[in-house]
């Protein structure tokens, strides 16, 4: 499959993944942020995959002391994330703690389990974790959860061996039955976010008379602040929206319209807001309080620079899309 999707990028883009994203990620080598890179890692790894860290409980039978070390790192982790300096709050900080630690728990029975001295599909197996995961932290420029398709079949494999040496059915069962609800809760969750913006569409085809009135066209614009998952345009682009970038210039009586927790802030221009005056404000909520897209709340399964956790428990709508109109240029 690797090999499949490896040509499919040469065919598409010029050149493999791995090579396009290489000079993006060692544009400024450094071990901090390496570091950093790697510590999201862990986070992604522990909450996007779930079972690793059913790994804590192998590591439990097997050493109490790599255990009782790993939650202490686990337990400081939170603390300083909690704090001021880290500026999380208490879930995010209890969620990216549990997640690192159930990598740490993975990578230690990882290193217990494999004997690559011995058996050469050991050596396999570790040198395809270890390959990928330095890939993951010094070729690419941030994290995602697609991201780990590289490393999830060997992860699995070894996760297996661990279960099958100090398991036993019991946990196998408990595993994949957590990994398959907790599974169906985030991708439940993917979807709800991504059909926002099909719901946004159906509210604004309803408003366009009024919003014809407010800002005619063609002396005025439109404008939707997009992202780069959002899917927006497919949706917008036919009811008259025109897709911006940041640094957008208005006209006096534009029409501005943008998400407030699925952007970067890279994408944020409130300064600018000055010289807008709201129009009105969409929200939409569900039931199923994991996001896997927040800013604010620190969640960016799509790309780590939207957020430290591959997804996180929170009581923000799913989306607030704010209108605006500028009154000054």
């Amino acid at each position: 499959m690797q090999i499949f999707w490896g040509a499919w990028n040469v065919a598409t883009y010029g050149q493999s993944h791995f090579w396009a994203a290489l000079p993006r990620g060692m544009s400024s080598p450094s071990l901090v942020a390496w570091a950093q890179k790697g510590l999201v890692l862990g986070s992604f790894i522990g909450g996007a995959t779930l079972f690793v860290l059913a790994s804590g409980i192998v590591l439990w039978r097997v050493s109490k002391a790599w255990l009782g070390g790993i939650a202490i790192v686990g337990g400081t982790l939170y603390a300083i994330l909690s704090s001021r300096f880290g500026g999380f709050d208490a879930v995010q900080s209890f969620l990216f703690s549990i997640f690192v630690c159930g990598t740490l728990f993975f990578l230690v029975m990882a290193g217990r389990i494999l004997k690559p001295d011995e058996d050469k599909n050991h050596l396999f197996l570790l040198c395809w974790i270890a390959l990928g995961l330095l890939e993951l932290v010094v070729v690419m420029p941030w994290t995602a959860g697609r991201y780990l398709l590289c490393v999830l079949p060997a992860m699995c494999w070894v996760f297996a061996l661990q279960v099958d040496e100090y398991g036993g059915p019991e946990l196998w069962k408990g595993t994949l039955a957590v990994t398959f609800l907790g599974g169906l809760l985030i991708a439940q969750a993917d979807y709800v976010e991504a059909n926002t913006i099909v719901r946004l569409a159906e509210n604004l085809g309803q408003k366009s008379a009024r919003f014809e009135v407010m800002a005619p066209r063609p002396a005025h614009q439109w404008y939707y602040q997009a992202d780069t998952f959002d899917g927006s345009q497919p949706y917008l682009e036919p009811l008259g929206w025109q897709n911006i970038l940041p640094h957008q210039k208005f006209k006096k009586g534009d029409l501005f319209l943008r998400a407030y927790y699925r952007k970067s802030s890279w994408w944020n221009i409130d300064e600018e807001l000055k010289h807008f005056r709201p129009v009105l404000s969409i929200e939409m909520h569900s039931q199923n309080p994991i996001r896997v897209m927040d800013v604010p709340a620190s969640a960016g399964f799509y790309a780590s620079c939207w957020g430290a956790l591959p997804w996180t428990i929170t009581n923000h709508p799913l989306e607030r899309f704010e209108l605006y109109q500028a009154v000054s240029e």
